[in-house]
């Protein structure tokens, strides 16, 4: 109706899910997106963004599924899920953590809706997710974090 899963709707789609989202990043926080999203539901775009980690998932980057629902946390909670986001998207892309902290500020400030605790509509942050999946995976050793042991596997998001 409102193209927004809400309470029931986000319960029958986790549920029927599950399976396919941890079997693209198994070791990513699941139970505490689920309570995110029961909170401020999941529209289409955060939908993308959650396909978008599906897919990623048989890339050369498996950091990308990864960074893809972590833009996700950081439109749910933004405060909470700034510097995870900045970690993750540090494995995916060559900008340096400033830059990468500065561009999600700045979706922030334009973007963060106070009459609902601060979320942004996952829309907004479009463009840092296109980024994402068309970013040529790093060679080993080239970025920090990026090394033989981290490569094969989607790292769990930053406490």
């Amino acid at each position: 109706k409102d193209q927004r899963l809400t309470a029931s709707e986000v319960e029958d789609f986790f549920d029927s899910s599950d399976a396919i989202l941890r079997g693209a990043c198994p070791t990513f926080d699941f139970a505490e997106l689920k309570q995110m999203a029961l909170t401020v539901g999941i529209g289409l775009y955060a939908m993308r963004l959650m396909v978008n980690a599906l897919i990623a998932a048989g890339d050369d980057n498996p950091h990308k599924s990864t960074a893809e629902l972590s833009l996700v946390m950081f439109c749910f909670d933004p405060e909470g899920h700034m510097e995870s986001c900045v970690n993750n998207l540090r494995l995916v892309l060559p900008d340096d953590l400033e830059d990468l902290r500065g561009m999600l500020e700045d979706v922030k400030t334009k973007h963060a809706m106070s009459d609902q605790h601060g979320r942004i509509p996952c829309k907004e942050v479009h463009h840092i997710s296109h980024r994402v999946m068309t970013c040529e995976p790093p060679l080993v050793g080239e970025q920090p974090g990026v090394d033989e042991a981290t490569t094969g596997e989607c790292l769990a998001q930053a406490a």
